[in-house]
């Protein structure tokens, strides 16, 4: 009585342990199927008989030609039966064919199906849809394609770092710039390839993307900024620097954006010089005229004396040398207003023996 008791018990406790097992296995929403060393079906869950479009009744001791579609069965049927003969775990990733139709992609594990006494009795197969996660992925590659093309695509230069301030991603006008390849700057703190230093002073500027970790927003750099290139050359920059953030609105980078305006501020300055001549030719043109009226009246005055004077020789040459002061000046004023219209001075040949007297007599 005490043995049939006991073998009750032990009985119950198996059907209550086969019963959990099989809604464990009915729960988990991978298709899942066993069998024997003769490639035969010994059992499977619920989301096997989905996927096979068949019960439990009907696949168990079936083989794959009468469990499986044809598309799928041939394939299932070889690589079991690979498995069964290395008897060692194999995982593959498959486009299977499923009885709705529509082909799908699983992770595919195969691993040997071993006995209480350690012998291998067959395999346990595990069917996981991927069918989404790889959809995902590849919209995530093209999605990372587009970025890439479209950053390579941008005229200005463009580092990526991420939430220490380590870069992640230069495009190739960067590269230019910095004189720094991605392979690499990639990991690098980002001051020590983006170093920029004050125009005028020389001293190192603040780092962008700390101050926007720091600071959560974008910020415009002071203009006056120096990128100091790597072969040491120096670049005139405007730039710019902004936090990525993630969809929950989580700071996980930042980007520096940048171009060089070297050529830029010289055109610039150039411009400027030219508008300081054109107001210092202004300003000549009206000094000369203004001048030239006065040297007439002075050289109609002087005229005038010589005319009316009596005749002393002395007065007579202190006049005539003042005339020809006044006729010097009146010359000079005559270049000085070329100057000023943008033509140059017209040059003419004199003796020289002349022009010493005449600047001994000046002086």
């Amino acid at each position: 009585l005490s043995t049939h008791l006991s073998l009750k018990k032990t009985r119950e406790r198996l059907r209550h342990q086969k019963s959990m097992l099989e809604s464990l296995l009915d729960s988990i929403q991978d298709p899942i199927y066993f069998k024997d060393l003769e490639n035969r079906y010994l059992g499977c869950n619920q989301a096997f008989e989905t996927f096979s479009g068949k019960t439990e009744l009907d696949v168990l001791g079936g083989t794959d030609e009468t469990v499986l579609p044809s598309e799928i069965s041939a394939s299932f049927h070889s690589s079991d039966q690979e498995m069964l003969a290395t008897r060692t775990a194999a995982r593959t990733t498959e486009a299977l064919r499923c009885p709705v139709g529509k082909t799908e992609i699983f992770d595919v594990l195969k691993t040997p199906y071993i006995g209480p006494d350690g012998n291998v009795l067959g395999l346990i197969g595990i069917c996981r849809n991927i069918t989404e996660l790889k959809q995902a992925e590849q919209q995530a590659a093209e999605e990372r394609e587009r970025l890439r093309v479209t950053l390579h695509s941008i005229a200005d230069g463009v580092i990526a770092t991420d939430v220490c301030g380590r870069i992640t991603s230069l495009n190739k006008v960067a590269e230019q710039l910095t004189g720094w390849s991605a392979e690499e700057a990639v990991g690098l703190p980002s001051s020590e390839v983006f170093k920029i230093v004050d125009e005028y002073t020389e001293e190192p500027c603040p780092d962008p993307v700390q101050r926007v970790l720091v600071l959560g927003m974008m910020t415009d750099m002071e203009n006056g900024s120096v990128l100091v290139c790597r072969d040491g050359s120096r670049l005139s920059i405007a730039k710019s620097c902004a936090p990525i953030r993630s969809r929950e609105e989580r700071i996980i980078g930042t980007v520096i954006v940048f171009r060089d305006v070297t050529h830029e501020k010289e055109r610039i300055n150039e411009l400027i010089k030219i508008k300081k001549l054109e107001s210092v030719s202004l300003l000549a043109r009206g000094v000369a005229h203004d001048f030239n009226n006065i040297l007439s009246a002075i050289l109609g005055n002087i005229e005038l004396a010589a005319a009316t004077v009596a005749a002393d020789p002395q007065t007579a040459m202190l006049l005539a040398s003042a005339q020809k002061a006044a006729e010097r000046a009146a010359k000079l004023t005559r270049q000085l207003m070329i100057f000023a219209k943008g033509g140059e001075p017209v040059k003419e040949a004199l003796a020289l023996p002349e022009l010493i007297r005449d600047s001994a007599d000046f002086i």
